[in-house]
């Protein structure tokens, strides 16, 4: 589980954090991988930051968390 907070753009924390995020699985040996990131500016309401999606890095699949 990675934890990131939103810097610059949403598109650029994301591929950053799956990228770490598999980097750790394969540390730990796990399959199972979670991305969390926390958006704590004002520019969006609180439905915009609260999403969920699954995407796969170097072959793992990672879900991510938005809130």
């Amino acid at each position: 589980m990675e934890l990131k907070l939103l810097h610059r753009s949403l598109e650029r924390t994301i591929t950053e954090g799956l990228k770490q995020t598999a980097a750790y699985m394969d540390r730990c040996g796990t399959g199972d991988g979670h991305l969390i990131i926390f958006d704590r500016s004002g520019k969006r309401t609180r439905e915009e930051k609260i999403f969920q999606q699954t995407e796969t890095c170097d072959g793992k699949t990672i879900f991510i968390w938005g809130m």
